[in-house]
């Protein structure tokens, strides 16, 4: 398989409409009722929301915004629209393709994202991987859409054959609080805390501290809403089975949030600030404010630490030892939802032989990679956020990667591989023109 990789947007409407067609209106009209829903009974779901279903989110905004109509109404300089467009070409360019039965695979995926809290984001990476490595010379060939099972493509080129595993990770992987929950749990909670903070005086930091994990039981919220109950009345905090209770005290005036009556906040300086307060550096925290610079910030923690790596490599090693076939070179393709390209820069400029000087992920990697139950599993490449960029009319998409190679497979340093990047930076490109 092997197709174009650049699409006029004049072409862009009819995509999206071929995109829609693929499961039925039907289908994505109840998608757009669900997600207005979710917004409209608690505007804090809107992250979890923008990072789970930010194709759906987008496309229920175009719509509704008219512009599937005149090519021209379409804006490719928005991130999101250009997103959903590239996603459409792909879909629409690999279900061309694809055999019947396959035809019908790509169906239920597509209908399985919009049918459960998944959404499209293991979908959209494992097509924007597949334009990547055709536009780097590969052919492909769907494996598993075509065999119902095992990874997701053969790539093909120069006489070498890899085996492409693809792995999105959400940003509440490994991590006890999840987003949805939190969320959940705020809205429940607002309504004590709008009292709370209407009688403020100075800042103040409510921090809930949960035994293992926020769950979205709402029995447990129930137990937690009593909690913070007691903790707020005794002003002394409270510690239930489900739930601790503190509050700590500060001055608004100089602090990360001294400005928020303009909805600006810099979340690096407001998780150090917090840090400062708690000892811990990345809490999961929602704000509430008025313009009279009364501030309540909810901080949402565990006694357990996160295991944000754990989590993925459990997820890497079940793909390497049940997906891959072990007859030939196997690739990991993997993508954090969250994880922006400089911060993947910065993981990958601290790479180094040093164990003691090398990040957590490059150690957790390396150690993957060198186990002989591994040792069919040539590299695995860790994919930053694109970000858009202009030339000449054409908008284009750009990321970096961070390539780590198994250097006890055979062809641990074959050329050919060169499609993944040949330094720890690589960079993936697919082009909508105008």
């Amino acid at each position: 398989m092997r197709f174009s990789v650049e699409v006029h947007q004049k072409n862009i409407p009819s995509l999206v409409n071929e995109l829609l067609g693929i499961v039925g209106v039907d289908v994505w009209q109840r998608r757009f009722a669900w997600l207005r829903r979710e917004l409209n009974e608690n505007e804090h779901m809107q992250d979890w929301l923008l990072e789970r279903c930010s194709l759906e989110s987008t496309l229920m905004q175009v719509i509704s915004e008219k512009e599937l109509g005149p090519a021209s109404a379409y804006r490719l300089d928005l991130p999101g629209r250009y997103e959903l467009a590239a996603f459409a070409a792909g879909i629409s360019a690999i279900q061309g393709h694809l055999s019947a039965p396959a035809q019908n695979r790509l169906r239920g995926q597509l209908y399985d994202g919009l049918n459960t809290d998944k959404g499209l984001l293991s979908l959209q990476h494992e097509v924007s991987t597949a334009v990547h490595l055709m536009q780097s010379g590969f052919d492909l060939t769907c494996h598993d859409l075509e065999s119902g099972g095992g990874f997701d493509y053969i790539a093909a080129r120069d006489g070498l054959e890899i085996e492409v595993e693809c792995k999105m990770f959400s940003g509440d992987i490994g991590r006890r609080i999840h987003k949805r929950a939190q969320a959940k749990l705020f809205i429940r909670l607002r309504a004590r805390l709008l009292q709370v903070l209407g009688g403020l005086r100075t800042g103040l930091l409510l921090r809930l501290k949960f035994p293992v994990r926020l769950s979205s039981s709402d029995s447990q919220h129930a137990q937690v809403c009593r909690a913070v109950d007691m903790g707020l009345l005794s002003g002394k905090g409270f510690h239930s089975e489900e739930c601790s209770v503190s509050t700590v005290d500060f001055d608004v005036a100089g602090s990360p949030f001294q400005s928020v009556s303009e909805r600006r906040v810099d979340q690096s300086k407001a998780r150090e600030f917090v840090f400062a307060l708690t000892g811990n550096r990345n809490p999961a925290m929602a704000l509430m404010f008025t313009e009279a610079s009364q501030v309540l910030v909810v901080v949402f923690e565990s006694a357990k630490m996160d295991d944000v790596l754990g989590g993925m490599r459990h997820q890497l090693r079940e793909a390497a030892a049940k997906q891959f076939s072990g007859s030939r070179p196997g690739v990991l393709v993997a993508q954090i939802s969250d994880l922006r390209n400089e911060q993947l820069l910065e993981l990958a400029g601290s790479d180094s032989l040093d164990r003691a000087k090398a990040s957590r992920l490059q150690v957790m990697t390396s150690d993957l990679l060198q186990s002989n139950s591994r040792k069919h599993v040539h590299s695995v490449i860790y994919r930053g956020t694109p970000t858009l960029a202009s030339d000449q009319g054409s908008v284009s998409s750009r990321g970096v990667s961070y390539f780590m190679r198994n250097e006890f497979h055979p062809l641990a340093h074959d050329p050919r591989f060169t499609a993944f990047g040949t330094t720890a930076v690589a960079q993936a490109r697919v082009v909508v023109a105008g």
